[in-house]
């Protein structure tokens, strides 16, 4: 597999996902004491939902185009691994 010429601009976008989500945490544990949790988790439980959706929507916007993912027959792997 060929490895991607390094760009700062990844890394910025991974640094902004890990704060984002770093925060997104805080303000989760803030809210469950404060308000009802009955109307909190419903909301909590779309967030994969809505990073799906956003990332399509940047690979439309940046013209993305994703890459397949390798795929490693059962005979190709390592004796001994987890199971």
């Amino acid at each position: 597999m060929a490895s991607r010429p390094w760009d700062a601009r990844l890394v910025v976008y991974g640094m902004l996902i890990g704060v984002l989500g770093a925060g997104g945490r805080r303000l989760l544990f803030h809210a469950v004491p404060v308000g009802p949790t009955h109307s909190i988790f419903p909301v909590v439980s779309l967030s994969p939902v809505l990073t799906i959706a956003i990332s399509l929507l940047a690979a439309e916007l940046l013209a993305i185009e994703p890459e397949p993912a390798p795929v490693v027959p059962l005979a190709a792997r390592e004796p001994g691994g987890t199971r």
